[in-house]
């Protein structure tokens, strides 16, 4: 489902699709579903073992608020493919808008686990000053409620190790 579409020159480059494809018997077909996910590209999708349906979460979208944040370009939506047709998710709760992150099915807990991307403002899901996401979502099936697994701070240190060993030395 989407990714980039290359265009003119004229048009910057390249612009958010929205088509969905599935591999049968060796080749790509294309699919023409009644509803589909806004265009988008940097998007995750995981195949959700417990239910068999492929869910997508996040991305980029052509424009702010065409996706779910109505300040931000970022989605924040949630979709479900059933293999004819996109349904979208609604739960109560959702990871915050982003994109570049990944998902992949937990099998032996049975659910789904988001992780990381990079968020829409400093601090939305990650620490302040940083647009990188470090937070950890699972869903454990389609339709039920997220939770936060888990969110890490990163610190670093300003110290410079520096040697004077002679790289020629054996020592």
């Amino acid at each position: 489902f989407g990714g980039f579409l290359q265009t003119p020159w004229w048009d910057h480059g390249q612009r958010p699709a929205n088509d969905t494809w599935v591999w049968r018997l060796g080749q790509w077909v294309q699919q023409q579903p009644e509803h589909s996910p806004p265009p988008r590209a940097g998007h995750a999708l995981a195949f959700d073992e417990a239910v068999g349906r492929v869910v997508l979460f996040g991305g980029i979208g052509e424009q702010a608020g065409s996706c779910g944040t109505p300040d931000s370009a970022l989605c924040s939506d949630a979709w479900e493919w059933d293999g004819r047709d996109w349904s979208p998710l609604s739960p109560p709760v959702r990871p915050p808008a982003r994109a570049l992150h990944a998902m992949a099915y937990d099998a032996a807990r049975q659910q789904l686990v988001l992780v990381g991307g990079v968020g829409a403002q400093s601090g939305s899901c990650g620490p302040a000053g940083s647009t990188h996401c470090l937070d950890t979502w699972t869903l454990g099936r389609a339709g039920a409620v997220p939770h936060l697994l888990a969110s890490f701070e990163v610190a670093h240190s300003a110290s410079l190790a520096t040697s004077t060993a002679d790289p020629a030395s054996k020592e």
